[in-house]
């Protein structure tokens, strides 16, 4: 099945502008797919994981030969994998309006912290 118009508009420029910046695009793919392409939250968040898996590898690719710090990459696959299989677990508990918020506060609180970082230092 070919995918949707909208998909095939909202999609890539959020893909090249979050590919240049180096994030794996779950912050801009999750909520495009919700809101512009008309795709259910269970399905983005569990599409999202997917696709960041893949495009994981493509930027580690890319990274390898700048040089990655595996000792931090270590720590934070340590506690995202587990926290990653609960989640999904967790998902489905709940309804969508919850599932949305709860995306939406992570989103929030992630962008506060980049941008305090960003100001302050």
């Amino acid at each position: 099945m070919a995918p949707p118009r909208s998909l095939a508009i909202a999609v890539p420029p959020r893909a090249g502008s979050g590919g240049i910046v180096g994030l794996i695009l779950g912050s801009l793919r999750l909520p495009a797919m919700v809101r512009w392409v008309g795709v259910g939250p269970y399905e983005a968040v569990g599409t999202n994981a997917a696709v960041g898996a893949i495009v994981g590898v493509g930027g580690l690719l890319g990274h390898l030969p700048s040089g990655v710090d595996w000792d931090l990459f270590a720590v934070g696959a340590a506690a995202a994998i587990p926290g990653a299989y609960v989640g999904s677990h967790l998902t489905g508990l709940l309804d969508e309006s919850a599932l949305l918020r709860a995306c939406a506060a992570v989103l929030v609180v992630s962008g506060l912290s980049m941008l305090v970082q960003a100001i302050v230092g």
